[in-house]
C-alpha cells in the first residue's frame, strides 16, 4: 500500500505538469489570437480548436507514456500495476483539469451558460476518451510487436501532427470556412461519449493485458 501511495503522488506531480503545460499553451494561442483579431474572435470555435489540439496532445502522452516511464518506474521499486493505474489516475487528472478550465473559459469568453456547457460536455469527453484510449491502443501495439509496429504508430503520428496543424493554421486564420467544419463537434456529435468509453475500454484492456499479464507481473 506504501508503495501505491507513492506512485499515485508521483503520477500526481506529473499530472500537475503536464496540466501547467497545456494551460500554458492554451493561454499563449488565446492571447496571440484574441490581440490579433478580437473582431472576428468566436469563442467556442476557438475552444473546440484548443481541445482537438490537447485531444492529440493526450493521444501522444497516453502512447509515449507506456513507452518511457515504465522503466523509471520499475527502478524505484514500483510494479506494472502501479504503472497501469497510476497512469489512468495523471490521465483523469489532466483530461479533469481541462474540462474545468474550458467550463471557466466558455463562462467568461464567450456567451454560453452553464447549461449549455453541461450540454456540450458529453462529447467534449468523448473526446479525450478517444484520445486516451487510442494512446493506450498504439501503445500496447508497440510493446507487443516492438519494431514491426513503428510503421503503424508513425503513420498515425503523422495523421496526428496533420490535424494538428489544421487545427493551428485555424486558430489564427480570419476563414469561417475552417470554422465551420470543426463547428459541430461543440453541438453535439451523436454517440461521441459512447466511442469514446468503448475505445479508452479497449485501449485499457490492451495495456493491462500487455503490461500486467504478458510479462507476467501481476502483484
Amino acid at each position: 500500500m506504501k508503495g501505491f501511495s507513492r506512485s499515485i503522488r508521483y503520477f500526481s506531480i506529473m499530472a500537475a505538469q503536464y496540466i501547467g503545460l497545456c494551460f500554458l499553451a492554451a493561454a499563449i494561442c488565446f492571447l496571440i489570437r484574441y490581440v490579433l483579431r478580437p473582431e472576428n474572435f468566436d469563442g467556442v470555435s476557438f475552444l473546440i480548436m484548443i481541445l482537438l489540439i490537447l485531444c492529440f496532445f493526450i493521444a501522444t502522452l497516453s502512447m509515449g507514456h507506456y513507452l518511457v516511464i515504465p522503466p523509471i518506474v520499475l527502478s524505484c521499486s514500483g510494479t506494472r500495476r502501479h504503472i497501469f493505474w497510476g497512469t489512468q489516475w495523471m490521465m483523469l487528472l489532466i483530461v479533469s483539469a481541462i474540462l474545468v478550465l474550458s467550463g471557466i473559459y466558455c463562462m467568461l469568453f464567450t456567451d454560453l451558460s452553464g447549461l449549455e456547457f453541461l450540454t456540450l460536455l458529453p462529447s467534449f469527453i468523448g473526446l479525450f476518451c478517444i484520445a486516451v484510449g487510442v494512446g493506450a491502443l498504439l501503445g500496447g501495439l508497440v510493446l507487443c510487436f516492438g519494431r514491426a509496429a513503428a510503421i503503424v504508430v508513425s503513420i498515425s503520428s503523422g495523421l496526428f501532427g496533420g490535424v494538428v496543424g489544421f487545427c493551428s493554421v485555424a486558430l489564427f486564420s480570419e476563414s469561417s470556412f475552417l470554422f465551420s467544419i470543426i463547428r459541430p463537434i461543440g453541438d453535439g456529435v451523436p454517440y461521441l461519449l459512447l466511442w469514446g468509453l468503448l475505445i479508452l475500454l479497449s485501449g485499457s484492456v490492451v495495456i493491462r493485458y500487455v503490461i500486467l499479464h504478458k510479462s507476467a507481473v501481476t502483484r
